[in-house]
Order: C-alpha cells, then sequence, then structure tokens
C-alpha cells in the first residue's frame, strides 16, 4: 500500500492525530515521488522549508502539523486524480499543469491553503465529471 493510499484511508480522527503529531520526512518524500518530484521541487510547490526537511530527516523528527498537513493535502490531491487518470503518471502530470479555471495555477499549487485545495478539489472533480478537461 503506498503512502498516500495510507494516509487519505486513514479515518478522519485518526488523520487528526497523525497531524498533529507530525508526518515523518520519509512519507514526504514518498508522496513527491508520485508526483515525480524532487523533495526540493516539491517543498518548493508546498511551501516548505527544504532546510527544515533537511534537518527533520537528518534528526529523524516529524514534521509539525502545518507542513504535515500540506503533505496529507497533495496527497488527498493526488489520490483524488488518480481516481480520474488511468495511471500515477498521468495524474501527476495533470496535478502539475497550469489550468485555465484555477487562474492558470496548477492544482497541486493551491494545496498549501484551504481555500486553494477546495478549489483544486472542485476542479478535480468537475474533470471527473466531464466538465472539464
Amino acid at each position: 500500500m503506498s503512502a498516500i493510499t495510507e494516509l487519505v484511508d486513514l479515518p478522519p480522527r485518526e488523520q487528526i492525530s497523525l497531524l498533529r503529531a507530525g508526518i515523518l520526512p520519509e512519507v514526504f518524500d514518498e508522496v513527491a515521488q508520485a508526483y515525480g518530484l524532487t523533495r526540493e521541487a516539491f517543498a518548493q510547490r508546498l511551501r516548505i522549508s527544504i532546510r527544515t526537511l533537511n534537518r527533520k530527516k537528518k534528526e529523524a523528527a516529524r514534521l509539525g502539523p502545518t507542513e504535515s498537513e500540506r503533505v496529507l493535502r497533495a496527497a488527498r490531491l493526488h489520490h483524488h486524480a488518480r481516481l480520474v487518470y488511468a495511471t500515477d503518471e498521468a495524474a501527476a502530470q495533470w496535478l502539475l499543469t497550469p489550468a485555465a479555471p484555477l487562474g492558470g495555477a496548477a492544482p497541486l499549487d493551491l494545496s498549501d491553503t484551504d481555500v486553494g485545495m477546495a478549489q483544486a478539489e472542485s476542479f478535480i472533480m468537475g474533470v471527473g465529471y466531464g466538465m472539464f478537461q
């Protein structure tokens, strides 16, 4: 089972507990890999300091709640896109591509805020229902 599936399939109470405790940097790396991005590129897109991420990994420490939430959001987006697209690669490519209905932003780039995440999720649902391509 992938890190994305494990995160997304947790019951909400367990997700909340995990976010409060913080996820491990290795989970960050697995989600970045699902997007086909380096840890640096993924950190930049999620607006997470690469220095903090590297320090946490070196110390075997967990990410903070804010960073953990951003990783969970990215995992949820990938999971939703994977339900629409046939492969992980196609889902990731779509999530990294700027879209006019999102003001020219890529869906992943909106996942660092709650409002942006809602927009990206609505867009994915619209694609799933054939409203967008």
